[in-house]
């Protein structure tokens, strides 16, 4: 069967993930030495002023569109790039995801995060590392000796460098920042080698003032949609003021239904995921629960109900099964942690089904090393009733109840011609929301095992749904935390 190379190839994978060739949170762990900072300071207006890097890969620079030309064209539709010159033999491309405008006279959309792709001749485009600015409104900014992040109180220079192993990386070449004691007693550090030490005020301006001078990364192809309106940056910045960090995302909706919207952003200490409120109205800033474990990143998104609007924080690996969602909710008045810190992922579909994703290693039998392998991926559907969120289950039928559909011994007939070479066996599962899955197990002569099943909708008698496409993995009753709901059998 041809799916089993696919799954050879993924255990090649599996084994040098074991090896500890990749790791998980290494973007938020280089911000989890960062320090403490202050946050009162505004942004000086000298940057403004300083000039910006516009050489965006649309209107200009055709030499460095033609190196980058081939990842350019991968790039989803609304992804901002743009290039900088560091005096290297080849520019840099940058990519974000948000922009906000920064200054007054001549506004620029400037970002506060981005990913840095490198060029190499013998190895073509590939990512270098990500900047990550350290206050809200501090924009990415650039000169010819490396590219800088700031906050209120900190700067760091990062310099494209040669690894080891020969490709070019992102890399710290030097970092201050600044803090007070509760006297109101500045002091000065700087990273250098892995350790801190103090420096004097005058070091510390030194650096910052190079920022100052830097040329601020402009994206001048942004969209609305790319763009933070200038309100929610306000709101980002009273939330950077109220918990001491810099949101990374963030989302607003009429949570309360009072006519107004809230704020909840998200940033990362250690690379645990923190959540905080804010009700732009009352001026309120409250920190909510977090995760209980480390990610590399986090999503949020929203929920809508009839008479309610929910919250889904979703956080998860770059590499791995490992992933857990929160659900915000009002309730007495209070924004809450209606489901707080469990296992999987949440989404609402456009045909606003609510749908848990988990994640596991069940899509084929290895007879030979006798273990389960394949990283799969499956969905479960949830559904909210009366202040509760609970699953519809999978009860398991017997084949004498799936035949009782018009046309189930047609499909039967459809898949096992598709996989004539194989002894293919059948289970079958019906939940609440007329969702059918057929459970198939083809196992090879040499006894390799391969589970993979189709999700079908019941329409009257009749299944509906077609066989273009497959999961893989094993189907069971429940997936989730909640409660499960089943059917009555057909």
């Amino acid at each position: 069967m041809k799916r089993r190379t696919i799954y050879q190839f993924t255990l090649s994978i599996l084994a040098f993930i074991a090896a500890g060739s990749l790791t998980g949170c290494t973007r938020e762990a280089q911000q989890c030495a960062s320090g403490a900072f202050l946050h009162a300071a505004a942004l000086p207006a000298q940057l403004s002023a300083a000039g910006t890097q516009e050489t965006s890969g649309r209107l200009s620079d055709e030499r460095a569109h033609a190196l980058y030309a081939e990842h350019i064209g991968r790039l989803p539709e609304d992804t901002l790039y743009t290039f900088a010159d560091l005096g290297m033999e080849y520019p840099v491309m940058l990519e974000a995801s948000q922009t906000f405008s920064y200054g007054e006279e001549s506004p620029v959309q400037a970002c506060m995060a981005c990913e840095v792709y490198c060029y190499k001749p013998d190895g073509g485009q590939y990512l270098g590392g990500t900047l990550d600015s350290i206050g809200t409104a501090y924009p990415i900014a650039c000169d010819s000796t490396g590219l800088y992040e700031a906050g209120a109180n900190g700067v760091r220079r990062l310099i494209i460098d040669v690894s080891d192993t020969g490709w070019l990386r992102l890399k710290t070449a030097e970092a201050a920042y600044a803090s007070c004691d509760e006297d109101g007693n500045a002091s000065y550090t700087a990273e250098r080698g892995g350790e801190t030490i103090e420096i004097s005020a005058a070091r510390y301006q030194q650096l910052y003032d190079r920022y100052l001078s830097a040329a601020v990364i402009s994206f001048d192809q942004a969209s609305p949609a790319n763009i933070i309106p200038d309100a929610a940056l306000e709101v980002l910045k009273q939330l950077e003021a109220a918990s001491g960090h810099r949101m990374k995302t963030y989302i607003s909706a009429d949570l309360n239904r009072d006519g107004a919207e809230e704020y909840i952003g998200a940033f990362a200490e250690n690379c645990s995921w923190q959540f905080w409120y804010f009700d732009p109205a009352s001026g309120a800033a409250r920190q909510l629960p977090g995760m209980s474990q480390g990610f590399d990143e986090c999503s949020l998104a929203l929920i809508h109900h009839d008479n309610e609007t929910h919250v889904i924080a979703n956080a998860y690996n770059l590499m791995g099964n490992n992933k857990r969602f929160s659900i915000f909710a009002f309730r007495d008045s209070q924004l809450q942690a209606l489901v707080p810190d469990c296992y999987g992922y949440v989404r609402q579909n456009e045909q606003g089904e609510i749908l848990l994703n988990v994640e596991d290693y069940d899509g084929a039998y290895d007879p030979d090393l006798d273990i389960y392998i394949h990283h799969t991926w499956k969905d479960t559907y949830l559904y909210y009733d009366s202040g509760v969120y609970r699953e519809y289950g999978a009860l398991e039928l017997s084949e004498a109840q799936f035949l009782r559909y018009d046309n189930a011994a047609d499909i039967l007939s459809d898949i096992r011609a598709k996989y004539s070479d194989d002894d293919i066996r059948f289970f079958y599962f019906l939940r609440e929301n007329g969702v059918v899955h057929i459970q198939c197990c083809a196992t090879e002569p040499d006894g390799w095992i391969s589970f993979f099943y189709y999700t079908l909708r019941v329409d009257g008698a009749r299944l509906t749904g077609g066989l273009e496409h497959y999961y893989d993995g094993r189907m069971w009753s429940s997936f989730s935390p909640f409660e499960a709901t089943y059917p009555t059998a057909p």
